[in-house]
């Protein structure tokens, strides 16, 4: 009898247990903050907990602004829990402290044009790549909507010179892995140079399979 009623309460059980684990994976997942420009031309500041598939769960201020610099100065607090879809974000900026490293280059020196983003071709691959430069060095995303799970990709080993650019992106763990989409572990090291004042960037990037060009022309 005690068996039966045991199997008659599992799904219950598993149905409670649900909550719970959305919880620990909240706690245990690392965070970052960024700056968000929603579909409406709003900004917005949040921390994101993490990403799957086209959406982001995250830590979202409820206050919006209309200029990026007052949402940078703005400091959360009215803050929840928020399931925000891709599809509803026109730019997804991370904030200086989640460098992976700091940047050796003087980017202090370097023109604003050399940052911002960019449309990218890669090898007929479209998608978007944003550089930008704080106190710790320089940072920046690549995405590529139509590539795996279309999620924003932190971008390694950035480099910015005079008028050149380098950079590295890849998937090397199983979080970064799961977090793409991508069906295998890969290196792509980027190298380009800028053009017509920063507006255009040519290069090409080395794989495993060899070298091939990349473009990107400037949107914002």
């Amino acid at each position: 009898m005690d068996t039966i009623k045991l199997k008659k309460l599992a799904p219950l059980l598993a149905l409670a247990a649900i909550p719970l684990l959305i919880v620990l994976a909240l706690l245990i997942s690392p965070s970052y903050s960024v700056l968000v420009l929603d579909a409406d031309s709003h900004y917005y500041r949040a921390r994101v907990l993490f990403m799957f598939r086209n959406h982001m769960a995250c830590k979202k201020d409820e206050a919006l602004f209309q200029s990026r610099d007052i949402a940078l100065a703005h400091q959360m607090k009215d803050s929840g829990i928020a399931l925000v879809s891709l599809a509803d974000i026109k730019l997804l900026e991370i904030l200086p402290e989640e460098l992976y490293g700091e940047s050796e280059s003087d980017e202090a020196d370097l023109p604003v044009s050399h940052y911002g983003r960019f449309k990218i071709n890669a090898s007929g691959h479209i998608g978007y790549l944003y550089l930008s430069a704080g106190e710790k060095g320089v940072y920046g995303t690549i995405r590529f909507p139509d590539w795996g799970l279309g999620a924003y990709e932190k971008l390694k080993d950035i480099r910015i010179g005079k008028d050149t650019v380098s950079f590295t992106r890849s998937v090397t763990t199983p979080q970064e892995m799961r977090k793409t989409g991508a069906p295998v572990y890969f290196t792509q090291k980027y190298q380009g140079k800028y053009l017509i004042g920063g507006k255009i960037i040519k290069g090409q990037y080395r794989t495993a399979q060899g070298k091939f060009l990349w473009e990107a022309d400037r949107v914002k």
